[in-house]
């Protein structure tokens, strides 16, 4: 046997607008969320390829300035394919 509603007595709807951020460089965090300790690691970065700088930062943690770009990092980061990506990394998210 199926299951039915026999009865709405009330509908909410609400419609909320966002406009989608993109990945791009670098942008200062607001004070309080400036301590990696709270989860968050802005990367240093001058070029629009962060997503691939925060992808190399959760790959090799780094306990001493998350937040910089290292020589290990450059080197690291030829070894992963990217040629399928292009930067800045726009939101695969679509409205409509």
């Amino acid at each position: 046997m199926a299951n039915r509603i026999n009865i709405i007595n009330k509908h909410y709807l609400q419609i909320v607008n966002f406009f989608l951020l993109s990945g791009k460089s670098y942008i200062q965090l607001p004070k309080e969320l400036r301590n990696s300790s709270k989860g968050l690691i802005n990367i240093k970065n001058k070029d629009n390829e962060c997503f691939r700088w925060c992808r190399i930062r959760y790959l090799s943690q780094q306990e001493v300035h998350p937040e910089r770009i290292k020589k290990f990092d450059k080197e690291y980061i030829n070894k992963l394919d990217y040629s399928n990506i292009a930067f800045p990394v726009k939101s695969m998210i679509t409205i409509r």
